[in-house]
């Protein structure tokens, strides 16, 4: 049987500085058959890299460019990162986007962002409203949900009479110590997802790709970003600005190849319907 043979892909590796001091490692895969200054970001999950199997997924599997960086802390990023700082992150998007837009010329057409790096995406997108097309895959919504059950009693014990645990350790060697603190949890449970409510829907569309088997995020998660970006007021029923993509037989991390066929299938399609029809404000204002 013939097979289509794949265009070639070149890997670019830069880093990008942030104003307090710190240097984001990245890597911009350039799919040759593609206009070159086009792109979508993808943001990893909780201690994790540009090279997360999730991330990896993506990125190998959507037929655009992609940008891949680590949040501060992470992998070859420096800084470090905390179990609460979301709106960190958020910035840490921002430094890329910008570095994108005004160091290589690009057109930042998608951000995705997998379980914390689509709090990221969204918190983001509240703020800036700025990259028309945004995909949620497997990112929570109610910050109180039982965190503690993450931790053995030991940790916990810890925690009640320390104030501090040390959760596990991350990092390329596996190394570094990830301490959490009573006082993260505290800010954790006040984080409040429900600002989804104020994205542009007249700037920004959205897909929610959500594992039905998920067992770290429930899918109900999924659910909920769902309703309460309905409560938008640009929010238009009779449009395809907002998509739910439940995905059957799929966990969290898309470890299995068919749950990893499962995402990419609900995403491409998902792209494929509005890659071309995007040329509405937010894209004007990167030009």
């Amino acid at each position: 049987m013939a097979t289509t043979a794949q265009p070639p892909v070149r890997f670019h590796d830069f880093t990008v500085p942030t104003h307090d001091g710190n240097h984001l490692a990245a890597t911009f895969v350039e799919k040759t058959d593609q206009p070159a200054n086009q792109v979508v970001v993808v943001c990893h999950g909780l201690l994790n890299t540009r090279y997360s199997r999730t991330v990896r997924t993506l990125a190998n599997g959507i037929p655009h460019n992609v940008c891949l960086f680590e949040f501060r802390g992470n992998g070859a990023s420096t800084g470090t990162t905390r179990y609460t700082n979301y709106d960190e992150e958020a910035e840490d998007l921002r430094y890329v986007v910008q570095y994108l837009r005004n160091a290589r010329h690009c057109q930042v057409r998608a951000l995705m962002g997998h379980s914390k790096g689509a709090a990221a995406v969204f918190l983001y997108t509240v703020k800036y409203n700025d990259v028309p097309l945004v995909v949620d895959v497997a990112g929570r919504f109610d910050m109180t949900a039982s965190p503690m059950l993450r931790f053995t009693k030991e940790q916990q014990r810890e925690l009640d009479t320390k104030g501090e645990c040390v959760w596990t350790l991350f990092g390329y060697g596996q190394d570094v110590p990830y301490i959490v603190t009573a006082a993260d949890l505290a800010q954790r449970a006040h984080i409040d997802m429900s600002v989804v409510q104020q994205i542009d829907f007249t700037r920004v569309q959205v897909l929610i790709a959500h594992g039905e088997e998920d067992e770290v995020v429930p899918v109900s998660e999924g659910r909920r970003f769902y309703e309460m970006m309905r409560r938008s007021p640009t929010y238009d029923p009779g449009s395809d600005c907002l998509t739910l993509a439940p995905l059957p037989h799929t966990g969290h991390v898309f470890s299995e190849p068919h749950e990893q066929q499962a995402l990419l299938a609900a995403v491409n399609a998902w792209l494929a319907k509005r890659w071309a029809q995007i040329e509405g404000p937010s894209l004007k204002e990167q030009a």
